[in-house]
């Protein structure tokens, strides 16, 4: 009696993926949209989702792929995984819910390595059992039809960004516009490429708003990114508009900049976690 009680009062999450068809893509290409995924809620209440599991299928090596992660409205909102040998992909979602009578939209990328095998055929499907939302029953509101097409790996390659960290000519104090990471960016491949985007993941302890107002200059101490009041938990997003040239095997130094208000309990250690945090466009020129 207790048990069917129980089943009553489960909040029923409906699961909607979209299939993403692609021609093909460079060997060495990031952010590449694979599956999207509709999480919705109904009214009896709000729906933790822990886990996403996924499969990859096709005819490729699971070992070309860097990277499987999950994105909403262009945040990341797990950390990047990479497929087992029999393709099976887990994906941890952090401090992720939906709420009752909402819906939330999620986008699958991938990110492919540089030595990709030339016509290697990938494609994400949702497993079995996709969905890890203990609270709550799973309803598959549009199952995937299965026949998706994958995409191609290209013989082209595309051109990466190293980052090197550097030594801090001073140590962080408390106060305002505070230089609190260096990196050296180097741009390698065939093309000039503009860097238009990263995401800084702090490994310290500080969060949300014990930094604030950031923004990243050149080494001329020029900024060259919008400013952002605060993280978001552990991140912070930053937009370079216009973007940055990175010359083809060159490099540029960029530095971090923030108003550290936070006790010195509170510690700082930016990096680029993942490859896809970066976000760049090779430059094509016009004949």
């Amino acid at each position: 009696m207790l048990s069917s009680l129980l089943l009553a009062t489960l909040a029923t999450l409906s699961v909607t993926p979209e299939e993403i068809t692609h021609g093909s893509m460079p060997r060495g290409a990031q952010r590449v949209p694979m599956l999207g995924i509709t999480l919705q809620a109904d009214c009896t209440g709000d729906v933790p989702v822990e886990e996403l599991h996924l499969v990859r299928r096709g005819l490729g090596l699971s070992s070309d792929i860097l990277g499987v992660y999950v994105e909403e409205n262009g945040q990341r909102v797990s950390q990047s995984t990479v497929p087992a040998r029999e393709g099976t992909v887990t994906l941890r979602l952090e401090h992720f819910s939906v709420a009752a009578c909402k819906s939330r939209s999620l986008l699958v990328l991938m990110d492919v390595s540089s030595d990709a095998e030339v016509g290697g055929e990938h494609r994400l499907v949702l497993a079995t059992d996709p969905i890890v939302a203990p609270s709550a029953s799973i309803l598959f509101a549009a199952p995937l039809s299965g026949g998706v097409l994958p995409v191609r790996t290209a013989a082209k390659s595309t051109g990466t960004v190293g980052v090197e960290y550097l030594r801090l000519l001073r140590r962080v104090s408390y106060g305002k516009n505070r230089t609190i990471l260096r990196l050296q960016l180097s741009a390698s491949g065939e093309r000039d490429m503009q860097l238009t985007r990263i995401v800084l993941t702090n490994e310290g302890s500080a969060r949300d708003s014990d930094l604030q107002n950031f923004a990243l200059y050149d080494n001329r101490g020029q900024r060259i990114s919008s400013s952002v009041s605060h993280m978001s938990g552990d991140r912070v997003d930053l937009l370079i508009d216009p973007s940055l040239l990175l010359a083809r095997n060159a490099s540029r130094v960029i530095e971090l900049h923030a108003d550290a208000l936070a006790s010195r309990r509170r510690t700082i250690r930016f990096v680029v976690e993942e490859p896809g945090d970066i976000t760049v466009q090779e430059v094509r020129r016009s004949r």
